[in-house]
């Protein structure tokens, strides 16, 4: 029910239960995708088992911030393995830029689309006003 201001840091952390490779992006209010994880994350994108990935924190020092005003969805993918050389580039990208347009309508298309990787998924919304 939390309510988040333009601007506002946003702390997120991810845990799972099985060892995977983790990848996240925020799509804001305006349509706006950025990739999140693992933007600059030290070591990657892996996630061993039962070890939180903080974000930010030590493995990312760039911070998340609220989007403007509107609906603003972290979507996250777990593959069973390192996916990174299936990726679009501009999803691992370091800076954590803005995804294209077409990258960011297809997202569930691209993780949909790696042959021979588990996934799982999990979204968060948040409410910026």
């Amino acid at each position: 029910d939390r309510v988040w201001r333009p601007g506002e840091p946003v702390r997120l952390t991810a845990v799972s239960s099985t060892d995977g490779w983790l990848y996240c992006v925020s799509v804001r209010g305006d349509g706006r995708a950025v990739p999140v994880f693992p933007a600059g994350a030290i070591d990657g994108a892996r996630l061993p088992a039962a070890m939180p990935a903080t974000i930010p924190g030590p493995r990312r020092s760039a911070g998340l911030r609220a989007g403007p005003p509107g609906v603003e969805r972290i979507r996250c993918w777990l593959a069973d393995r390192d996916i990174s050389p299936e990726l679009p580039h501009a999803l691992l990208d370091p800076a954590g830029a803005r995804l294209p347009d077409r990258l960011a309508a297809d997202l569930d298309a691209v993780f949909a689309g790696i042959a021979g990787a588990r996934m799982a998924t999990a979204s968060l919304e948040i409410r910026v006003e």
